[in-house]
């Protein structure tokens, strides 16, 4: 199995980085020769062209359980509905932002002391790693996942300018 890691000078970048080498998965700096890339948490829209060059795809890191809180701030977003949960999740990549099929997903609870910023380097980013090891045994079996979303219950937030904290919100 070849990979190719988008943005891997961000710590979810880095830490796929060190998963993949540890356990002895080849990275590769040309996404043409890759098997899958992986854009854990991209800065800018990838373009049809880079989704499709690897053999199976591109998975995009997204910390809600999609089509919950599209957009770019969906922890904040938690937060600021009160959730006691959220989730996290690697998805197929489309040229439509947050659209793609699910490949893997987990339920994540929000405890009481999280803050936004707590979440996402003590909760979400430990399951987006966790979640690497179930990707990369499927594929090397030949397995993709792709589970469609239901864009009936889809919900698109905007950014956060502000952070929420604890506060009321509305």
């Amino acid at each position: 199995m070849k990979v190719f890691v988008y943005e891997s000078k961000q710590l979810l970048g880095k830490l796929c980085l060190w998963y993949f080498r540890r356990n002895k998965i080849e990275v590769v700096s040309n996404r043409k020769k890759a098997d899958v890339a992986f854009a854990p948490f991209p800065i800018r829209i990838l373009s049809k062209q880079e989704i499709e060059k690897p053999k199976y795809g591109t998975l995009i890191f997204h910390p809600s359980l999609l089509p919950r809180h599209r957009g770019l701030d969906p922890i904040a977003w938690a937060f600021r509905f009160r959730e006691k949960y959220t989730g996290a999740c690697w998805y197929w990549a489309t040229p439509e932002i947050n659209q793609g099929d699910i490949c893997e997903m987990e339920v994540l609870a929000i405890g009481p002391n999280d803050t936004p910023q707590t979440f996402w380097e003590h909760v979400a980013v430990p399951s987006a790693i966790r979640m690497l090891y179930f990707i990369i045994e499927d594929l090397s079996n030949g397995i993709q996942r792709r589970r469609p979303q239901n864009h009936d219950f889809a919900t698109f937030e905007p950014y956060v300018t502000e952070p929420p904290g604890k506060e009321d919100f509305f």
